[in-house]
């Protein structure tokens, strides 16, 4: 992963964060401690992500203000002008699978438009780090960059026991135990994407899950470990038509789900997923169907 460091006639400066500067060596401390160790773990080997001091710009002057750069949503121009600017000052950009633009925070500006912290294209190369570049926000927007979508949850009223009832809402960031929702690198119990999202990556072997669509008795095994025995059944889906599905696992990092069945409805086009809240009038947070419980969507 290159990293390329920017500012501005109008924002001069090392880009900071609200950790302050965002230095070469914390740039790599971050990509090359939590960041790779989630990679490493959560596609139980067969990915990593690293970036080396040649990987790091100097901080570089972008040839207009950061005002007029903020006026643009999505800033596809700051990420065409700084990566032009560090091949003309001789830095290989082309020679890395990921590029990333770092900068201080727009939000002052006059009409800003920039919205995000962090941003990244699905399926592309390019991240945006928006005054933040903490290792939660880079695992996040480089899972985009792999191809995932949001991890959302479906969020039900206290009076509703419908884990699916239409009165509900769907919280955009809303899954607390996938990163590419709200979920978190603690390396003790780490947020790793959905097996829904494994399975298409290609990190779950052919035996690790199965799509079923008849009454059938399974074991399932915990998929949230890099030593996992990755032959053993660690995801089921159950296909609804029109590339969605659901998919069930078993997530034990958690204790709260030590003895639940996760439950997410997989909308496998987009490659996004809506944890459904299998108790509902609780919180999301022990949102598995508890031993003994039963789900119908019919």
């Amino acid at each position: 992963m290159a990293v390329i460091r920017v500012d501005f006639e109008d924002l001069p400066g090392t880009p900071r964060d609200t950790d302050g500067e965002l230095s070469p060596s914390r740039l790599i401390e971050t990509v090359n401690g939590p960041v790779a160790s989630y990679f490493e773990a959560t596609s139980y080997g067969k990915s990593s992500i690293a970036t080396d001091a040649a990987g790091i710009t100097e901080v570089l002057r972008m040839p207009d203000t950061a005002e007029s750069y903020a006026q643009e949503a999505l800033l596809e121009r700051l990420m065409a002008d700084a990566r032009r600017t560090a091949v003309d000052r001789g830095y290989a950009i082309e020679d890395y699978d990921r590029v990333g633009v770092v900068f201080s925070s727009l939000a002052s500006l006059p009409g800003s438009q920039v919205r995000f912290r962090g941003y990244a294209g699905i399926g592309g190369k390019h991240s945006w780090y928006h005054g933040d570049f903490s290792a939660k926000l880079v695992a996040h927007e480089l899972g985009h960059n792999y191809g995932l979508g949001h991890a959302s949850s479906w969020r039900v009223h206290e009076d509703h026991l419908d884990p699916l009832h239409p009165s509900g809402e769907r919280l955009e960031y809303g899954n607390p135990f996938d990163v590419m929702g709200r979920g978190d690198l603690n390396p003790d119990a780490y947020s790793w994407f959905d097996v829904s999202s494994l399975a298409q990556l290609g990190w779950l072997s052919d035996t690790a899950f199965r799509t079923i669509d008849e009454d059938s008795t399974l074991r399932l095994y915990r998929f949230d470990h890099q030593e996992v025995n990755r032959s053993r059944l660690m995801g089921i889906r159950l296909p609804l038509g029109a590339n969605r599905a659901y998919w069930l696992s078993y997530r034990h990092a958690f204790p709260q789900l030590a003895e639940r069945l996760t439950v997410v409805r997989a909308d496998e086009t987009h490659r996004t997923t809506l944890l459904l809240d299998m108790h509902p009038g609780g919180t999301v947070e022990d949102a598995g169907l508890p031993v003994g419980k039963t789900f119908s969507e019919f």
